[in-house]
């Protein structure tokens, strides 16, 4: 590993290409699709071609045997992908330690970066930098966006572990993150309860029907600067992507969100999908006696 100035101050991190093994678990959704639509669907940025071409070298077997694209699964299937050379994707040197103690470790993440291994991030997630830091085994308690920069913390022990992540699960651990959304709102507060549910790959929606999983976000305007306004966002449950999926739904979605901002033709190219965009998780609470800002 080594790190690379980006421009005149933003430091990279970037890793030597290696070779790579992996495995996927087929499950009861997948069985009938080929280990093509399989592959597809568990990693959208990578093109079906990639697949044909590993699959043509002999790569890609399907319960140890080498398999086509085009052949079909059925569920307890596994199918193991050999790639010669992984060129891991850079990401930003500025993984920061907020606080730390014998029970856990609060860090700082930024963007684009993801929390934890997988896809094609198996060095350069949070939770790998941070366990190569310390030298030891960091338990993932919560996650952000790979786009979203802010507090994550993490578990050393079981005890603690639990605890948060039972704190998180029943809704009383309090979060604030902060985003710039376009337009100005006519409300100084308000609140999203629409569900949210997966729609097609890593894209999610506001669910009007009742078939998605029960979210609310709770919001706040802080500055109105004409054709934007900076509020603060409070998730009391804790989907995916439910802040920027709440936020498009109100019609102001994050300025530069190329999923669900405002100008969704940019959304879907590869390279828009990775950039850090203007929401951050700046406050964290757990109980009365641990909280984290920055």
């Amino acid at each position: 590993m080594n790190s690379k100035s980006a421009g005149s101050s933003t430091k990279i991190r970037l890793i030597e290409p290696y070779p790579y093994r992996f495995t996927v678990r087929c499950g009861s959704r997948d069985g009938g699709k080929t280990v093509g639509s399989v592959l597809h669907e568990r990693m959208p940025g990578r093109p079906m071609e990639r697949w044909q071409n590993l699959a043509e070298a002999g790569r890609i077997c399907l319960n140890t045997f080498p398999v086509r694209p085009d052949q079909s699964v059925t569920r307890g299937d596994e199918i193991t992908i050999d790639v010669p050379r992984v060129v891991e994707p850079a990401v930003p040197d500025d993984v920061r330690i907020v606080d730390e103690s014998a029970d856990y470790l609060a860090a700082y993440k930024p963007a684009p970066m993801p929390v934890h291994r997988g896809g094609r991030y198996h060095h350069n997630s949070l939770q790998a930098i941070l366990e190569a830091r310390t030298g030891r085994r960091l338990k993932i308690i919560h996650r952000l966006d790979v786009v979203t920069t802010g507090l994550v913390l993490f578990g050393k022990t079981k005890g603690f572990t639990a605890y948060a992540q039972r704190a998180f699960a029943q809704e009383q651990a309090e979060k604030h993150y902060e985003a710039m959304v376009a337009g100005e709102p006519g409300w100084e507060q308000t609140e999203c309860s629409l569900a949210v549910r997966r729609n097609k790959g890593i894209r999610f929606t506001a669910d009007q029907s009742g078939e998605g999983k029960p979210a609310r976000t709770v919001f706040q305007v802080l500055e109105k600067n004409g054709d934007t306004a900076k509020v603060r966002a409070q998730p009391v449950t804790g989907r995916t992507h439910q802040i920027r999926v709440h936020l498009q739904a109100l019609g102001h979605p994050v300025v530069d969100d190329p999923l669900y901002g405002p100008h969704p033709p940019e959304s879907g190219t590869p390279g828009s999908l990775n950039r850090p965009i203007s929401l951050c998780h700046i406050r964290l609470k757990l109980d009365d006696r641990l909280s984290w800002e920055i």
